[in-house]
Order: structure tokens, then sequence, then C-alpha cells
């Protein structure tokens, strides 16, 4: 994450009322887990990655669709 995307993403949070600064680092580690894990499993298998991904995508398109 680079500075840009740390100063946009503490505007946005800190325009929220009543939420805990203490709160919001928690937030802010559990996210750093789950992309650090989402990382390894895309590594780990990369394939299974792109097809869900693919079929993601597709499911998407179809749902915008104008047909």
């Amino acid at each position: 994450m680079n500075d840009q995307e740390v100063k946009s993403a503490n505007t946005l949070f800190s325009s929220i009322p009543n939420i805990n600064p203490e709160d919001l680092k928690e937030i802010e580690l559990r996210l750093k887990e789950a992309r650090d894990k989402t990382q390894e499993l895309i590594r780990t298998y990369p394939l299974t990655s792109v097809a869900i991904g693919l079929g993601i995508g597709f499911l998407i398109g179809r749902m915008f669709s104008k047909k």
C-alpha cells in the first residue's frame, strides 16, 4: 500500500463518525492479513485463481449484459 492509498483510506475512515481509532487499526491489521493470505493462495493455486476470476468476470458480464 503506497502513501496515497494510506492517506485516502485514512480520510475515508476519519469521515465516519463514532469509530474508535483503535478499531480502525484492528480493521487495517485484518485487511493486511486477508491480503497476505489471498496472495499466498494465489501463488499456491494460480490456475484455480485464474479460473475463479474468469468465472466471476463471466457472471458479472452476464448480469450487466443488455440481452
